[in-house]
């Protein structure tokens, strides 16, 4: 099963809608805030599974600030991150996941792709379609899970002339 996460579009709607039309294969979108109206209007028509939550910056959203939930028997964390201070440390974060028994925690809002696996969790950030930090291109993600495997990769959006 193929999941692909994107976060932070900030009114790059074409790019939130790229990354759809390049991961067609996928069985889940998930977006980690920052752009939720992107990614509502992307999504519209596309017969797919679709996860999203609040950013500090999706002012009129009514999507939730975080989401916990499965898939398949492996629990899912999903939450922007700004209320978990992630641009300083994941502690806090990671903490969270623990406490709630999740196996992957997604977040967003440094901007910046990270990956990690700690203490039996895959943190993931997938970047910024936007406006991309430490990083001179947009990224996403995939995560690809085969029976217990958890793979995660980030992937360079590709700009379209």
């Amino acid at each position: 099963m193929r999941i692909v996460v994107m976060s932070d579009s900030h009114g790059r709607v074409d790019r939130v809608k790229q990354v759809i039309e390049q991961q067609s294969e996928a069985e889940l979108f998930i977006f980690l805030g920052d752009g939720t109206k992107d990614f509502h209007q992307a999504m519209r028509g596309v017969p797919k599974e679709d996860w999203c939550v609040c950013g500090n910056c999706d002012y009129s959203s009514n999507d939730e600030y975080t989401i916990l939930a499965y898939v398949k028997d492996i629990l899912f964390y999903c939450t922007h991150g700004h209320q978990w201070n992630v641009k300083y440390d994941l502690d806090q974060l990671v903490n969270e996941a623990i406490r709630k028994e999740a196996k992957v925690v997604l977040f967003g809002h440094t901007h910046e792709a990270y990956y990690e696996y700690r203490d039996g969790i895959h943190i993931l950030n997938p970047g910024s379609l936007g406006h991309p930090r430490g990083s001179l291109y947009p990224t996403y993600a995939v995560i690809d899970i085969q029976g217990k495997n958890i793979v995660c990769n980030h992937i360079r959006l590709e700009e379209q002339h």
